[in-house]
């Protein structure tokens, strides 16, 4: 277990960099700005993380696993089909991807979209990768890598497509979501 004043700085880090995000564009942000606004001493930063990359890393896993644990806390039921799995992490997403839209769309707003979408990709590929692997499916004919890449993709340009869509109702999205994944069910996820 992690010394809490460790815990708190690492929080804290975490915070300035995610209000940061929303104000400055990546590559001009220093890590002077990330600790300015922690209130946090350059050389703290340094003992635990080596640049703003790293950082910026420790953020999205920490966002990854803390889905994957609430993800595993809530799922006392189990699933008789992988769709059903995928369609729960779906609905997840999705209320995730409201809950925050108004910060993804400041921070899109401010960064560079492609790179927004690729972190927001891999974030997603990573979640599903492993909650695919918290439920493996024996007579699954296809890779898991493969269909986390599938879901990450169409989920980030999902997240995309609502946030520059914002007068869309949560209930209609979600209707749009799940008529699209049912009306194009692909033998692979079955």
């Amino acid at each position: 277990m992690e010394d809490i004043r460790i815990i708190k700085t690492k929080r804290a880090l975490n915070k300035a960099l995610a209000k940061l995000l929303t104000e400055i564009p990546y590559p001009k942000m220093s890590i002077i700005d990330i600790c300015k606004e922690a209130k946090v001493h350059r050389a703290t930063f340094y003992n635990y993380f080596k640049s703003k990359d790293d950082l910026f890393i420790y953020c999205i896993k920490n966002v990854n696993q803390h889905f994957i644990e609430n993800f595993h806390e809530e799922n006392k039921i189990s699933f008789s089909t992988r769709n059903e799995l995928l369609n729960y992490v779906v609905d997840s997403y999705i209320d995730k991807c409201h809950k925050l839209s108004k910060y993804i769309k400041k921070v899109v707003e401010v960064q560079t979209p492609e790179k927004i979408y690729y972190v927001l990709s891999r974030s997603i590929y990573e979640c599903l990768y492993q909650v695919l692997s918290l439920y493996p499916n024996p007579n699954q004919s296809m890779p898991k890598d493969f269909i986390a890449n599938v879901y990450a993709g169409a989920l980030t340009n999902i997240a995309f497509w609502y946030i520059e869509n914002d007068n869309i109702s949560i209930e209609e999205f979600t209707k749009y979501v799940k008529h699209y994944l049912n009306e194009n069910e692909v033998q692979v996820f079955r």
